[in-house]
């Protein structure tokens, strides 16, 4: 253990940083977004205002048995208001039911409807349509 690295983690929130050119600006995202581990995120126009929106998924099954699974994500929209700021939307209103090990979001567009792949640890991956 004595050549064994030390690492140390400053930032635990779920985040978005935004480019200013020559720095990043940290931005916390709303306090749903703190429930589960989020492995994947990808930038789309859910309700179709012109503002990017967020999907957010992630989870973790496979954490040591002491401290159980990670699993309250089921995927969790953030609508955007243009300016940085991003607001809840239950899943109830959504319609989001995302279950398992996500670790990565694609967005495919065909045409006017916009699809999101979603592709899970050790299942087949899901596809989502964006109504």
């Amino acid at each position: 253990m004595q050549d064994a690295s030390i690492l140390k983690a400053d930032e635990m929130r779920s985040i978005y940083l935004e480019n200013k050119g020559d720095s990043f600006l940290v931005h916390q995202l709303p306090i749903e977004a703190q429930f589960s581990p989020v492995y994947a995120i990808t930038a789309i126009d859910a309700n179709k205002d012109g503002k990017m929106d967020l999907l957010l998924a992630g989870n973790n099954a496979w954490t040591r048995i002491r401290y159980g699974r990670y699993e309250a994500n089921h995927g969790v929209l953030l609508l955007g208001n243009g300016k940085g700021g991003f607001a809840y939307v239950p899943q109830s209103k959504s319609g989001l039911n995302i279950r398992g090990d996500v670790k990565s979001l694609l967005t495919i567009k065909q045409g006017l409807i916009t699809k999101v792949l979603v592709g899970l640890n050790n299942d087949n991956a899901t596809m989502l349509e964006i109504k």
